[in-house]
């Protein structure tokens, strides 16, 4: 059987064409040092490809995320360092000011300075990062922490205690700011005064010189209310319940069944005024007016304000009983047996007061709860600091997740070189070889043959 020339020219050409797209695949390899370029390089190992790329992008974004989250509570946690130092200065001049060696002029220069510590901590409630209010909570429409009146006499909230934006990996929610709740105290689950509302307090005793007496901590029962508007019907002071009475401190009377004290105190002009008030089991603590001939407590106290300039209120918020010298004396709060009786109530001892009310007492008694915030401040730092440690383990574990998942793409689509390397030179050879081949072949003619 003849076989034509032509034959042989093209199957040493098509031979020589497969050398050579080998030949340019080989090169590719080693010069990009990939061997899975395209798809059709090795279809068996793309999908697996494909999957292990798609896990380091997402392994990317979670990076990303936990970077974000890190910084925003790096944000947070500065704010609340400044937050702490205020307060901590705040609680310095307080203690300087509780002291009867300075003069009013002095304490007032205090005041103003106290002032300006609010102001600062209103700002900082106030925080930004990326846009939003890292304090807000869920509500990000303006900034949450408002102010009333010039200077501040109150402060509200216009966000939520929701966790804000959490960040969520592997199912674990991460909050990336402490609620205003847990960092500023604000509607404390307590009753005790936020941030705000003990500045303000503060800042109105150095620059008023009012003197107070007010319970020493909250004088009901944790989980109930002596009035509110979570109990908006008035607790008498002989209530008992089923599960006993709503004061911390369950009340006496004395052997006539009565609650007495006497209150001395001076007014505005310097004028000496000595009070009795005596109270029945069906007296009310607060709250509306009640049929004769029971009364309430603030109600009795009150009603004699215009003679005395003492004054007395009833802080539904902390549960606390207040009372109030507007004239700046000292004043004293005793219990006193009523007509008959043989010894004293416990009146005192259910209110948690100090008896004996003067200036210098009125600003130690609110040192407590400058403490108290701070505390809270320092916890909502301590907070901070935990879900940093969380990101920080995180984004180790992330970190190391994609060192893995690289190896293994590396090991899908990297070259291997000394392999690639021999077939190369194998591959050149051959073509070298076909071009020689192909060359004598074309030299020849048909005489050549015969």
């Amino acid at each position: 059987m003849r076989i034509a020339t032509s034959t042989i020219y093209g199957q040493q050409a098509l031979a020589i064409g497969n050398l050579e797209s080998q030949y340019q695949t080989q090169g590719q390899d080693l010069s990009t040092g990939r061997s899975l370029n395209a798809p059709s390089d090795n279809p068996t190992q793309i999908a697996a490809d494909l999957n292990v790329r798609a896990t380091i992008k997402v392994e990317g974004q979670q990076t990303t995320n936990v970077q974000a989250a890190t910084a925003q509570l790096t944000a947070t946690d500065s704010a609340l360092a400044n937050l702490t130092s205020i307060l901590q200065s705040a609680r310095q001049l307080a203690t300087s000011a509780a002291t009867t060696l300075i003069s009013s002029t002095a304490r007032a220069n205090i005041g103003a300075e106290v002032d300006q510590y609010l102001q600062q901590a209103v700002g900082i409630a106030n925080t930004q990062y990326g846009g939003t209010y890292v304090f807000g909570g869920s509500a990000q429409s303006s900034a949450p922490v408002t102010t009333t009146g010039s200077p501040i006499s109150s402060v509200g909230f216009t966000g939520n205690q929701q966790a804000q934006a959490p960040l969520v990996y592997n199912g674990q929610s991460i909050a990336l700011a402490p609620s205003l709740q847990q960092a500023f105290n604000y509607n404390a689950t307590n009753g005790s005064p936020s941030v705000f509302q003990t500045l303000i307090t503060l800042r109105d005793t150095l620059d008023n010189g009012t003197v107070t007496d007010q319970s020493a901590q909250s004088i009901n029962q944790a989980g109930q209310v002596i009035y509110g508007a979570a109990s908006p019907t008035p607790t008498t002071l002989g209530t008992v319940t089923a599960a006993g009475s709503p004061f911390s401190v369950v009340p006496a009377a004395d052997s006539a069944g009565t609650y007495s004290i006497s209150i001395n105190s001076a007014d505005a002009a310097g004028t000496n005024h000595i009070e009795a008030y005596t109270f029945s089991a069906t007296s009310a603590v607060d709250g509306p007016a009640l049929p004769a001939p029971a009364t309430s407590i603030t109600g009795a106290i009150n009603a004699n304000t215009a003679v005395t300039g003492l004054s007395a209120r009833f802080d539904a918020q902390t549960q606390r009983l207040i009372l109030t010298n507007a004239g700046g004396g000292s004043f004293n709060v005793t219990d006193e047996p009523s007509t008959g009786a043989t010894g004293t109530s416990n009146f005192t001892k259910v209110f948690a007061l100090t008896g004996s009310a003067t200036l210098p007492q009125t600003i130690s008694t609110q040192l407590g709860d400058l403490d108290h915030t701070l505390d809270v401040t320092l916890n909502g730092r301590a907070i901070v600091g935990s879900r940093m440690n969380a990101l920080t383990l995180i984004n180790t574990q992330v970190s190391t997740d994609v060192m893995d998942n690289s190896a293994v793409q590396s090991g899908i689509e990297d070259t291997n070189v000394p392999a690639a390397t021999t077939a190369f030179s194998a591959t050149q050879a051959a073509l070298t070889a076909s071009y020689s081949t192909t060359t004598r072949l074309e030299a020849k003619d048909l005489f050549d043959y015969l």
